[in-house]
């Protein structure tokens, strides 16, 4: 099997899995626990471990810059580094790039960089979020290197769910992501031009222009010592958390059964279309139903089936598996033309008498869960980096955490309040076979908000090449 199609399908050919030896783990839902786990796990690591990280998005912001002051620090106390960024969204620049790469143990590369025109080609980006101590410790799910996700008070505010997980699932997970950064022909080293080691290390008296191959080096020397004097100070202000906002990994952690779930760490461009479809639909259809508490909730900022995943849905929902889905209202959005796509096919969804609630704000939504049967006795759940779209089936890279097994009580019971509290800021528009509330949506969005999705009606059709994080 070239690739699989992550969201719900691999989670779901896991669902009769048991691990041999389980996990432990924590939910992080409010953004200052979140950060100070990332900070806590790069602090912990000692020297002979290794640091894996890799993201969709890295701002170019103080936090950014704080996790890799950290991560540089990580280094120079013998820890091996491996920074994985999405070309598409890296805004770490050139001399920053260069000063990390300096540090011994620090390398960094991007997936699928600029190299032509082809714009298919272009859209084929690594979507994974996750950031791995030595493959015992993990935080996985949907943020991203921006200080927008670890914030309340800026003018974007993300609202995530990530898991922290410690065990063999960890182990996975690293062995995953060096298997995609050793073999994976889309992972490559950066542009750094002037900056690169053999810029900055030419024999400038072996050229006529000596005297400007010299002021060139010069300045691409300052340059990277400046951005190393930025990152330093950025690392300084992330290591002074304000009273009570630091956090205990090991604090009451709870036991559970965890599988990492995953595309294809060889899958390229050239087998993106790849898929488990039949699968796919044969073990959603025969997991989620069979008890009077069948049920499925699904979170998503972008909401967007397949038709294939359309049709799995009607068969759950024809055998009375009860359907629920949280995604963004217009006045929520980051990504317009995804609204416009998953309002074409929100009356199908209603038709098949699904739950829809949308988000208000006034945050963005980008949390991405699953929960499978949560009134059960045994629940269980996916989070991840995937949302529930065409983008993420057919092109994206993606991974996620499959939680399962009998002691998920506790934590399904910690995600199901986290869910709760995204429930309070959301208003249900889809219910019995009916759209409702759609007057109450209409005085809840800015006309502003309204006349954009109008307007995005007519890019509907280049939906595939939106920008998703």
């Amino acid at each position: 099997m070239k690739s699989v199609h992550l969201f719900l399908t691999s989670c779901l050919l896991l669902l009769s899995f048991k691990s041999a030896l389980a996990d432990q783990g924590k939910l992080l839902v409010t953004n200052e626990p979140s950060l100070w786990a990332r900070n806590k796990l790069i602090t912990s690591a000692v020297a002979g471990q290794e640091i894996e990280v890799e993201y969709y998005e890295a701002d170019q912001d103080a936090f950014m810059l704080g996790i890799l002051g950290l991560l540089q620090q990580a280094a120079q106390r013998g820890i091996t580094v491996h920074l994985l960024i999405d070309n598409l969204h890296n805004h770490i620049t050139a001399p920053q790039m260069a000063a990390m790469m300096q540090t011994p143990g620090f390398e960094i590369r991007v997936f699928n960089p600029v190299k032509n025109l082809d714009v298919f080609e272009q859209t084929y980006r690594n979507h994974d979020k996750m950031m791995n101590l030595d493959g015992q410790q993990m935080i996985i799910g949907g943020r991203n290197l921006s200080v927008d996700y670890f914030q309340t008070a800026g003018a974007v505010n993300y609202r995530d769910i990530d898991l922290f997980v410690q065990g063999p699932s960890a182990m996975d997970a690293k062995n995953y992501f060096l298997e995609l950064w050793n073999n994976n022909p889309m992972v490559q080293a950066p542009f750094l031009n002037a900056y690169s080691q053999d810029s900055l290390t030419q024999d400038c008296d072996a050229l006529a222009v000596s005297s400007v191959c010299e002021r060139q080096v010069g300045q691409a020397q300052q340059d990277i010592a400046d951005a190393q004097a930025q990152i330093s100070d950025a690392a300084k202000n992330i290591l002074a958390p304000s009273p009570g906002d630091t956090i205990d990994l090991q604090q009451k952690l709870i036991n559970f059964d965890a599988k990492f779930v995953f595309d294809d760490p060889d899958k390229t461009v050239a087998n993106i279309q790849d898929r488990f479809e039949n699968q796919f639909i044969q073990l959603a259809t025969q997991t989620v139903s069979g008890s009077t508490s069948a049920s499925l909730t699904v979170i998503t900022p972008y909401l967007y089936p397949t038709p294939e995943e359309m049709a799995m849905l009607q068969s759950l929902a024809d055998q009375g598996v009860h359907l629920k889905f949280i995604t963004n209202s217009i006045q929520s959005t980051d990504e317009m033309l995804a609204q416009v796509a998953y309002a074409s096919i929100k009356p199908n969804l209603i038709a098949m008498g699904a739950d829809i609630f949308e988000y208000t704000g006034p945050e963005i939504l980008h949390a991405k869960v699953a929960v499978f049967n949560e009134n059960s006795s045994a629940p269980s759940f996916v989070i991840g980096s995937f949302n529930f779209d065409n983008r993420s089936a057919y092109i994206n890279r993606e991974i996620g955490i499959y939680i399962s097994g009998q002691d998920t009580t506790v934590i399904t019971s910690n995600l199901q309040n986290a869910i709760t509290g995204i429930l309070q800021n959301a208003v249900q528009t889809g219910g019995d076979h009916a759209e409702v509330n759609a007057n109450k949506m209409d005085q809840l969005t800015d006309p502003a908000k309204t006349a954009q999705f109008e307007n995005s009606k007519t890019l509907f059709t280049l939906h595939f090449v939106r920008k998703q994080i």
